[in-house]
């Protein structure tokens, strides 16, 4: 009888050691592969301003685990539970300062086997490079002296092309040389005497595969001067009946009229008008004879 007890006895200890044994195994393996666990980092902006909340989220759907977040700035979550309705977690938040933070997460298991923290997400928090929203940034307001906190305060750009018209107060930028974009630059329509901020006084036209300007120096609509692009000489422009007489070639002649499309100057033929009138005229006199209408006097002389 004793001898079955002690048996029995042994077998328990034998049974409770094994299951001992196999606890211990898979807990420590359970901390380890938990450990071993790393979590990817949460999702939300890259970049943004101070004292502006944003909103960062984690993708999950093991019911009744938890996650912290830690926002790189010295703060950190309580844990977060993930609870039966839910398929994630995000949480807001902001920064004080400018700088660069790492925002990590980390997980716990709801047996309470807890991850390594996340490899961080890199939030740059710095200040915007156009403040007022102008189409300016601050560097460039700055430099021409203009506010980059007033959204009506900025640099002169007569044609909108993102070149101010002028050269920055300290230099660093250089102005536009065609303030109105007409093809002329400033200078050269200063010394043509147009405007060159005015891009209606301004016409361009090729002739003959040459570029050529017809400039407006009197302000009254209509051209006054052709300018040669190529030679940068200029001929004087007749204005008559709504077009313009054109000499490219400045031999004193018109070669073209231009009243919004351009044509070859066909100038009246008045000699051949002349000459043919003329012939016309001697036919129907001739005519006009032979029938009767007209006839030579003849007065009878009496010889004595």
């Amino acid at each position: 009888m004793e001898k079955n007890l002690s048996s029995l006895n042994k077998r328990k200890v034998y049974f409770y050691s094994v299951l001992f044994l196999v606890f211990l195994f898979l807990t420590v393996n359970s901390s380890i592969a938990g450990s071993m666990f790393v979590p990817y980092h949460p999702i939300g902006p890259e970049i943004g301003d101070i004292e502006t909340e944003y909103e960062y989220a984690i993708q999950s759907v093991e019911i009744g685990s938890s996650w912290k977040f830690d926002w790189g700035d010295g703060t950190v979550t309580d844990w977060i539970v993930l609870e039966d309705s839910d398929t994630f977690i995000s949480r807001n938040h902001s920064w004080d300062r400018y700088g660069e933070y790492e925002v990590r997460i980390r997980y716990k298991s709801a047996y309470s086997l807890e991850s390594s923290w996340s490899i961080p997400l890199i939030v740059t928090i710095a200040a915007p490079t156009d403040i007022d929203e102008d189409g300016w940034n601050n560097s460039a307001e700055e430099a021409y002296g203009t506010n980059p906190e007033n959204p009506n305060d900025y640099p002169l750009d007569t044609d909108n092309d993102g070149f101010p018209d002028e050269d920055s107060i300290d230099g660093k930028y250089t102005g536009d040389i065609d303030d109105d974009a007409d093809g002329l630059a400033d200078s050269i329509e200063l010394s043509l005497g147009s405007n060159p901020k005015d891009r209606s006084d301004i016409v361009s036209i090729f002739v003959e595969n040459k570029p050529f300007f017809i400039v407006d120096t009197n302000y009254d609509s209509y051209g006054d001067i052709l300018y040669d692009f190529q030679t940068g000489s200029t001929t004087k422009i007749k204005s008559q009946d709504g077009s313009l007489y054109l000499d490219i070639d400045n031999d004193g002649s018109w070669e073209y009229t231009y009243n919004g499309e351009l044509f070859v100057y066909k100038p009246f033929p008045w000699l051949q008008a002349t000459m043919g009138t003329a012939g016309i005229i001697l036919v129907i006199v001739g005519i006009l004879f032979k029938i009767g209408i007209i006839y030579v006097y003849e007065e009878e002389v009496i010889v004595e």
